[in-house]
């Protein structure tokens, strides 16, 4: 893989498991101001937490958040949720802040510059090591929010999963179809 692939792969993965942090934060309280922010901080593509966001490698943890909502979560679930990731936000913010940094760092260097090929190695290093650091960190946080499942809800956890990657399949597809027309023209 190229290296600049590498690190877009990276970094996708990374933004991917931040919207799937905001999206359990969502879930707690139904508020949309986690995503609202996401997409206004990162340009936004029309997209809502059922789609046009967590797609790509990471995409089997975005549907997550949407899904507790569907649940219909007890308050002391949502309590509890909010408790975890209340305590878990140090964590992500020092994550995104340091992929945030890479990224920068990766975008003002030109390829003209003496010292490319070696900052274009450490994005790639880094993006992966951050990537594999986040999926990891949402793994956990993953468990701990499922184990406060009801049997009845962690059966139906599936169904609503597979309900929610068909819509975001199918919405990336109407983008994909979209930039396709966008961009025939040129």
């Amino acid at each position: 893989m190229k290296p600049t692939r590498s690190i877009l792969w990276g970094l996708v993965a990374g933004a991917t498991i931040v919207a799937a942090y905001e999206g359990v934060a969502w879930a707690q309280t139904g508020d949309e101001a986690p995503m609202q922010a996401h997409e206004h901080h990162h340009g936004g593509h029309g997209g809502d937490m059922h789609g046009g966001f967590g797609s790509g490698p990471g995409e089997m943890f975005g549907g997550f958040g949407p899904a507790l909502k569907q649940l219909n979560l007890t308050d002391a679930q949502r309590q509890s949720v909010h408790n975890i990731m209340a305590a878990e936000h140090p964590q992500m913010q020092k994550m995104h802040e340091q992929m945030h940094t890479m990224l920068q760092t990766f975008e003002t260097t030109l390829p003209d510059d003496p010292n490319y090929a070696t900052v274009v190695a450490q994005a790639t290093t880094q993006s992966q090591e951050m990537a594999a650091q986040m999926v990891k960190h949402m793994s956990d946080v993953r468990s701990q929010v499922y184990e406060l499942l009801t049997a009845d809800q962690k059966k139906q956890l599936p169904g609503i999963l597979k309900s929610i990657a068909a819509e975001r399949a199918q919405m990336h597809e109407k983008m994909r179809a979209k930039w396709d027309a966008e961009h025939a023209k040129d």
